[in-house]
């Protein structure tokens, strides 16, 4: 049968598609015909056809055949058609820091990093356990209810910045507007925004393209060129497209990263900010010295603190941060509390009285998420500079007449937040001074429609419709007391004897209750009404 086979138009050592051909062969189909196939070895990834992609699980022996060769055909790997290569282009090749995501270890093994195939994986830090492709365990790991909110780009940055030994801040607020950056470089003046693959994607592009372009605008009114306004592109992942992004930006240009150990970064990445400060804390470090050893502030500490409480990572509670025994702590490795006073308990919870107004001061005036953002950052309503430092704010309200049932109010509702004009108030006169009041003039003094209620004792909607439905005067619509409505004693209709209502009398005397009411609205008596019969009039 072998001299019935044609020949095969290339020869070993052939270079065709970009591949090397290292042995002629057939390829026996299901119908039992044969065609004529090659093996080849690939310069570009070095995938070579072997035995050892036909043992255990894992897929068959690819070879190409000399039709599909010739109509431009390349290397299985390089066309990215599913065929996963262990040592070439599987996750343990291309992404090894994911494996410890895995449940089965042999899945590293068997997908490629950009599958969309299902897998189990779960949370290093709680355990649970989730079913996730492999392409979105590689972009954004796995987002557990205990994860702390930083994407895996933003992490490998900040390593990266730690090991430079640079002053930066994450998370930074430009001249405290409502537009937060991803990084803020103190001693060189630089932004660093880290771009992930949602700037990228069609299906949320619009939105972030927008947001990115208000982002840059603004911070280029405020200085900034593009010499110091840097853009990471890390829509992927992973440690060598980071890496690539981060050497070819103008950073490489300022810092030198050639101590820089970028397989550090990628370990870190996949951390949890959370758990780093839960064991910080019990190694018996202080809230001031955890944020400073991981460069966040320390109300961010407070939180992940308060975390890794409920997922028993630490033993923390709120307002013993300060209290706390390190000497102790490090050989008992618990979170030792000292008990406070009834004054130091009251001082604690005034403290965080007045830092919620403060949140929601900030909030209203910057955060665009904010349901009152249009009725104040939106019509330009700011803070002024020196309360963006809650420790002012703090000792102006404790100054200047702060009480637990009093709560801040600008004194001209068209100006800024600034201690010139805010005072502390009640919350019946703080609703006297809001943008969508009506106020009405009558015997020359001006209120608004709820000061009004409460002098006249009418309800301000009887107010308010008796203007605004029926055309009322203001003078009837505040002086005119309310109709009482009758009592059911009232509305019973006595008639031979017998007291039922309107409606009653209709059904007993087979009159409808429409002829009733308008025979009485016109001055008929009971008994002219109930008993004049239509048929007999003359």
């Amino acid at each position: 049968m072998e001299k019935h086979r044609k020949k095969h138009i290339y020869k070993i050592g052939d270079v065709v598609n970009g591949l090397i051909i290292t042995e002629l062969c057939y390829q026996k189909q299901k119908n039992g015909a044969y065609k004529k196939a090659y093996k080849y070895k690939c310069p570009v990834c070095g995938y070579e056809c072997g035995e050892c992609y036909k043992s255990g699980s894992y897929h068959a022996e690819h070879m190409i055949t000399e039709n599909n060769l010739g109509h431009g055909s390349g290397c299985v790997i390089c066309s990215r058609n599913g065929f996963v290569a262990p040592n070439i282009n599987s996750i343990h090749a291309l992404t090894p820091h994911i494996e410890k995501f895995l449940i089965n270890k042999e899945d590293a093994y068997k997908y490629s990093p950009k599958s969309s195939i299902k897998i189990e994986c779960k949370c290093i830090d709680c355990g649970k356990e989730y079913l996730r492709s492999c392409s979105k365990l590689t972009n954004y790991g796995v987002p557990c209810v205990c994860g702390d909110g930083f994407s895996y780009p933003e992490k490998f940055v900040f390593n990266a910045l730690r090991q430079l030994k640079i002053k930066f801040k994450p998370q930074f607020y430009l001249n405290n507007s409502k537009y937060r950056y991803d990084f803020y470089l103190n001693d060189y003046n630089i932004i660093i925004e880290v771009h992930g693959i949602q700037h990228y994607k069609q299906k949320w592009e619009r939105d972030e393209v927008e947001n990115d372009k208000n982002k840059k605008d603004f911070a280029f009114s405020c200085g900034y060129t593009e010499a110091n306004y840097v853009v990471l592109d890390c829509r992927e992942s992973s440690l060598e497209f980071i890496k690539s992004s981060i050497l070819d930006s103008k950073l490489s240009e300022l810092f030198s990263f050639d101590n820089v150990d970028f397989t550090t970064c990628a370990k870190f990445a996949t951390s949890n900010y959370a758990k780093t400060a839960s064991e910080l804390w019990n190694d018996g470090q202080t809230i001031k010295d955890i944020a400073e050893e991981m460069s966040l502030n320390k109300h961010t500490i407070i939180t992940y603190l308060k975390q890794g409480n409920e997922n028993g990572w630490c033993k923390y509670s709120p307002g013993d941060g300060m209290k706390r025994r390190p000497d102790l702590m490090k050989n008992l490795n618990l979170n030792i509390q000292l008990p406070l006073s009834n004054e130091e308990i009251k001082k604690r919870d005034t403290r965080k009285r007045i830092y919620r107004s403060w949140s929601n001061m900030r909030n209203r005036c910057y955060n665009i998420k904010d349901k009152k953002y249009n009725r104040y950052g939106g019509r330009g309503i700011k803070v002024c500079d020196a309360w963006s430092d809650f420790e002012v704010f703090l000792d102006w309200a404790l100054t200047n007449g702060y009480q637990d049932k009093l709560v801040l109010k600008r004194i001209n509702i068209d100006k800024s937040y600034c201690p010139e004009n805010c005072c502390w108030v009640t919350k019946g006169e703080l609703s006297n001074n809001k943008s969508t009041n009506r106020f009405i003039t009558f015997n020359g003094k001006t209120h608004t429609l709820q000061e009004w209620s409460r002098i006249t004792g009418l309800d301000r909607r009887v107010i308010s419709k008796r203007i605004d439905k029926y055309g009322w005067s203001v003078e009837d619509a505040l002086t005119k007391p309310v109709k009482q409505q009758k009592t059911k004693e009232e509305l019973l209709i006595t008639f031979d004897g017998q007291k039922r209502t309107l409606s009653e009398w209709s059904r007993v005397l087979g009159i409808k209750r429409e002829t009733l009411k308008s025979r009485l609205c016109n001055g008929w008596s009971v008994e002219k009404a109930f008993t004049y019969d239509v048929k007999h009039r003359t």
